[in-house]
């Protein structure tokens, strides 16, 4: 048997695993403003892992000013939006659009 293919089916099985893992919906978030703001950045990942519902927050994509998270959520991305909104921080605040399907995207605004 060739293992050939393993490599290629590697980031298959880790989104199975993903999927798996996590039973409620896939939520992508964008952020946007992170430029400059890479620590606000992680503020917001942290407080976005601890928001009831949350199973899992991973880095999908990573720009100079923009990122995109992939959220395990057991909830709707509205749900978890008006979460996110009802987040203090002391750095920054967030400008959130209206939900599109499984899609937030929000933008960092520094205080």
């Amino acid at each position: 048997a060739s293992n050939g293919g393993a490599v290629a089916g590697n980031a298959q099985i880790a989104q199975a695993w993903f999927a798996s893992s996590a039973g409620g919906a896939q939520i992508e978030v964008y952020v946007e403003g992170i430029g400059g703001h890479i620590a606000d950045f992680v503020k917001l990942r942290g407080a976005l892992s601890t928001i009831s519902g949350v199973d899992m927050v991973q880095r999908k994509e990573m720009q100079s000013d923009a990122a995109v998270l992939q959220v395990a959520y057991q909830g709707s991305a509205r749900a978890l939006a008006d979460s996110l909104m009802r987040q203090s921080f002391d750095t920054f605040g967030l400008n959130i659009a209206e939900p599109e399907g499984n899609t937030i995207h929000l933008k960092i605004v520094p205080r």
